[in-house]
């Protein structure tokens, strides 16, 4: 909605003048509707031809509060909230007038979640009430004025708040990561148990389940909803502040995640987002391992294997670079099902020739066939480093290998590829593995640790899902991402309850 705001909003704006050329007025109306799309990779191209042209007839074509509109584009796809904030209030305070009522709450809105992911609590709070008296003197209605309430409500809950800060134990570290789809890697909070969070690209703000903030010994947070996009819907969410999340030796302090309920299916809600991704200025991924730094190598493609702990042989072969240019809309930063989509900078861009642009987009298949990918948010670059052969598990490897846990949680995108057949098949060993077992089926010892009918476990631990497999119940062990699965029965089953309803263990 914000979207569409501000492309209406840009739209409107009169960008042409007494311009020298007609090449420039006509650069400059692309450079608008790039802005107000989103679309970075060509605006940011015509804006920086427009700024070679004299002063007198780039300000003809590209009038101040056009660059500025740019430059909010550029800040928003750069993950640069501080600089957001600055380019909206200069809007605001200089060039109200070149905007209507819609376009300024379109502003604002993007000026509030900027300010609520910085941690700018004291900040927030005084720009909701300047707005709302703006809103007041203006008779908006009152439906419009609710997002300035909320945040002002927000603002005022976390006031003894500080902004978020990012803290560095290391220079460089490793985490494990899972080998498929989706990209987890561990995540604990509060000095807590670590729990497998996806790494996803297309999402602009982390979010964590109601269920996961409780395993941390967190309370759902009960009070302002804001919303917020998961999968490309708008859902409700609630913010919470978090003393530290910590990633390896990474801590974010004072770090905001968004709660949100049951609606919100796995993978998508346990999701270290872009917000937090950008505060790490070089991440590479292989197959275990994420390898992250707090600067990035050199340009020298033989620092790519310096940090793979002893990859050498990756060195300076097979490195291709391209420009990652992280937009808002999504259409340009999606990993999992809908690809990665890379400027190719073998094939440079030209003012006069926008239709020369050349854009790739990687599905995670693509990337895996590289040993690593190295992703320098930085810079805004990503790398292919070294080729190799890759093929991702089928529903066949899951089932072969009895790792109904394995084909749990990868079952959303082996639909996507799954043949007919197959979605047979994974539907069958699902059903199966989700079905409790009859009581007189189980062992004796299995039989009294059963929860009868209507009663519920004392002193309950987190609760492991249970699966019901040819070799038994099975239960999965998590330590961080490294995860075993055990059966259950008489030997292991100590003081341990199971609920067989919920195929839950306690």
């Amino acid at each position: 909605m914000v979207r569409s705001f501000i492309f209406s909003l840009l739209m409107s704006l009169p960008v042409s003048g007494l311009a020298a050329k007609d090449v420039a007025e006509d650069d400059a109306q692309r450079l608008a509707m790039y802005a107000a799309r989103g679309e970075i990779v060509p605006c940011r191209e015509l804006y920086d031809s427009l700024q070679t042209l004299a002063p007198a007839v780039r300000d003809s074509v590209m009038p101040p509060h056009v660059a500025l509109f740019c430059r909010l584009a550029f800040a928003r796809a750069y993950g640069n909230a501080r600089q957001v904030v600055a380019v909206v209030d200069s809007l605001e305070q200089e060039y109200e007038s070149k905007f209507d009522v819609r376009g300024l709450l379109a502003l604002a809105d993007v000026r509030l979640n900027a300010m609520c992911g910085e941690g700018l609590w004291i900040d927030l709070e005084e720009y909701c009430r300047e707005r709302l008296k703006w809103c007041a003197r203006r008779n908006i209605k009152a439906s419009r004025r609710k997002p300035f309430m909320q945040y002002e409500a927000l603002a005022r809950r976390f006031a003894a708040r500080p902004p978020v800060s990012v803290h560095w134990e290391a220079d460089s570290f490793a985490v494990p990561v899972s080998r498929d789809w989706p990209i987890l890697l561990p995540v604990s909070v509060n000095d807590r148990h670590e729990q497998p969070f996806m790494l996803h690209t297309a999402q602009s703000v982390s979010v964590v389940s109601e269920a996961g903030l409780e395993e941390w010994g967190i309370a759902a947070p009960t009070a302002e909803q804001l919303s917020i996009t998961v999968q490309g819907k708008s859902v409700k969410a609630r913010p919470v502040v978090i003393d530290s999340l910590h990633i390896g030796k990474l801590t974010l302090a004072d770090v905001v995640l968004y709660v949100v309920d049951a609606s919100v299916m796995p993978p998508y809600n346990r999701v270290i987002g872009t917000d937090i991704l950008r505060r790490m200025p070089y991440l590479m991924l292989t197959d275990q391992q994420a390898f992250i730094r707090c600067t990035p190598p050199s340009s020298d493609a033989s620092g790519f294997g310096d940090i793979a702990c002893g990859a050498s042989d990756m060195g300076s072969r097979g490195v291709e670079t391209f420009q990652l240019y992280i937009s808002l809309s999504g259409r340009l930063q999606t990993m999992g099902s809908n690809g990665i989509s890379i400027i190719d900078t073998a094939f440079p861009i030209h003012a006069d020739r926008p239709d020369s642009l050349s854009v790739r987009t990687w599905d995670l298949s693509c990337l895996k066939r590289s040993c690593a990918v190295a992703f320098d948010f930085q810079n805004h670059r990503l790398s292919l480093i070294g080729n190799r052969e890759y093929r991702p598990l089928v529903v066949a490897d899951y089932i072969a290998s009895d790792d109904l846990f394995g084909l749990l949680r990868n079952e959303a995108s082996l639909l996507l590829t799954a043949s007919p057949d197959e979605i047979v098949a994974l539907e069958e060993a699902l059903d199966k593995a989700l079905t409790p077992p009859a009581v007189d089926e189980l062992e004796e010892a299995l039989q009294r640790a059963v929860i009868p009918a209507g009663e519920s476990a004392v002193s309950p631990v987190t609760p492991r899902l249970l699966l019901h497999s040819r070799r038994g119940l099975l239960f999965e062990e998590h330590d961080g991402l490294q995860t075993s699965t055990r059966v259950l029965d008489a030997r292991n089953i100590g003081s341990h309850r199971i609920d067989l309803k919920n195929m839950l263990l306690y």
